[in-house]
């Protein structure tokens, strides 16, 4: 009887080449699309190919997620916030140096759309930190040239975002002033009340009386001591914490006590009241 499935040398070598070109066009065809592509030869070898969330993506997501949590937002008015401070809102350096030139290009955001008109922040994002957004009335002072307009702009300077240019505008503040004023705000991490300007180095009380109509707080701003992590030398930098303090924080954090911070701070009777009343403003709520 003639066989009729009879091939020859060249016939089997074509017919596995054909098949293996068949074999690598479904393998791609599937790992392309991330569809699954019925074949008898593939099977199910290829299935991890249909799996919506790979091991890569997974990975991003949670890399993700874990970004958000760190990011802690606070009010801010986007005319007057630092390159450092648009990365701490979660933006990267090379977008928030963009939202720095945007914000140059139009001379200052006069709104929120204007802010969300800036092509690195994205829908999301833009409804991410629109609850935090407000503008202060003096947003246009370095750019007004009517002094009438300027004078009543520079009253609602606010102290805790404000420049050394910036400062420079108020009655009362030169050169010196402004350093001493900018570095000890990093210092003590912000103002919350005008009387602390008194607490700078060759600030009187005649300089102190012109300036502060020219200014205003929002003590929202204020960096709150890490009180958990700082060791003892880095809480006892801070002005209003002295050795002995700093030595109570780190005595409170080791013991684990039930009592908050400020209650342990009270029962010590080395700790005056005046020295808690400074220092509670910059302590985290509990």
């Amino acid at each position: 009887m003639k066989k009729i499935f009879q091939f020859n040398r060249s016939q089997k070598v074509a017919i596995v080449a054909l098949s293996m070109i068949i074999f690598i066009l479904i393998y791609f065809l599937n790992r392309s699309t991330h569809q699954f592509v019925p074949n008898i030869l593939v099977g199910d070898t290829l299935g991890f190919l249909e799996d919506e969330n790979p091991p890569l993506l997974k990975d991003n997501v949670e890399k993700e997620k874990r970004l958000k949590e760190k990011i802690k937002l606070k009010p801010f008015d986007p005319n007057f916030t630092k390159l450092k401070e648009w990365q701490n809102m979660g933006f990267s350096a090379k977008q928030a140096q963009s939202i720095l030139k945007y914000k140059h290009a139009i001379n200052g955001f006069k709104n929120k759309e204007d802010l969300a008109a800036c092509f690195v922040v994205s829908t999301e994002k833009f409804h991410e930190i629109e609850s935090y957004i407000f503008f202060k009335k003096n947003q246009d002072i370095l750019n007004n040239t009517d002094s009438t307009a300027t004078n009543e702009a520079v009253l609602l300077l606010e102290l805790n975002h404000a420049t050394k240019d910036e400062l420079l505008l108020v009655n009362g503040i030169g050169e010196i002033l402004s350093s001493r004023i900018i570095e000890y705000r990093n210092r003590i991490g912000g103002f919350h009340q005008m009387i602390q300007l008194k607490e700078i180095y060759g600030l009187g009380e005649e300089n102190y009386n012109r300036m502060q109509v020219g200014l205003t707080i929002n003590p929202d701003f204020l960096e709150k001591i890490e009180v958990q992590d700082l060791n003892f030398n880095q809480l006892h930098k801070h002005p209003y914490i002295n050795w002995n303090m700093a030595k109570k924080i780190v005595l409170w954090r080791e013991s684990k006590s039930d009592q908050t911070l400020i209650e342990y701070l009270k029962s010590d009777s080395t700790i005056s009241p005046s020295q808690i009343i400074k220092i509670k403003p910059y302590l985290p709520q509990e």
